[in-house]
């Protein structure tokens, strides 16, 4: 007969999944203590506010619109019915009646700069920039329409910092 060990019993053997482990940093970092935070901090966090102000909340977008003729000398310039009929033709003509169901208001016009502000709700804008990019003729007179600002906010179509220019002081 050989002389053979017999086995460990079952509970004196080590198994791989009874082993000590070391800790993971995640587990150690969840041991310490958290750092003390100052009350000043703790309370500004809690009273920091968030919100949106432009996307599907804004009712309107406003839209400032230049048409220019292809021939100015041969045109003669639209007036404020004729300028809020051509954008009207444009839907019309682009979008059938459905299109020219768009509500759009004319809330300015200029007629020696040939520029209206437009002001139309805010799901219907797409609709009238697209109308607009196709629009080429009205009265048998070609022209165009360019979209020079577009916001939801009539304050920032006012007051363009791009283009703004100081009042100088008077001496």
């Amino acid at each position: 007969m050989s002389a053979q060990k017999p086995p460990p019993p079952q509970d004196q053997r080590p198994s791989p999944l009874k082993r000590p482990r070391s800790p993971s940093p995640a587990a150690e970092a969840s041991s310490k203590k958290p750092a003390p935070s100052f009350p000043a901090v703790a309370q500004a966090k809690s009273q920091t506010l968030k919100f949106t102000i432009s996307g599907p909340a804004a009712r309107f977008q406003y839209l400032r619109i230049r048409i220019t003729h292809a021939r100015p000398g041969n045109a003669t310039a639209l007036n404020e019915l004729h300028f809020r009929s051509a954008i009207n033709h444009a839907l019309r003509e682009t979008f059938g009646l459905i299109g020219a169901s768009h509500h759009v208001d004319l809330l300015k016009f200029d007629a020696a700069r040939q520029e209206g502000l437009v002001r139309t709700p805010y799901a219907s804008c797409p609709t009238l920039r697209a109308a607009l990019t196709l629009m080429r003729e009205y009265q048998n007179n070609e022209l165009r329409a360019d979209v020079l600002d577009s916001s939801p906010f009539l304050f920032s179509i006012a007051h363009n910092s791009r283009v703004w220019k100081p009042v100088q002081e008077r001496k």
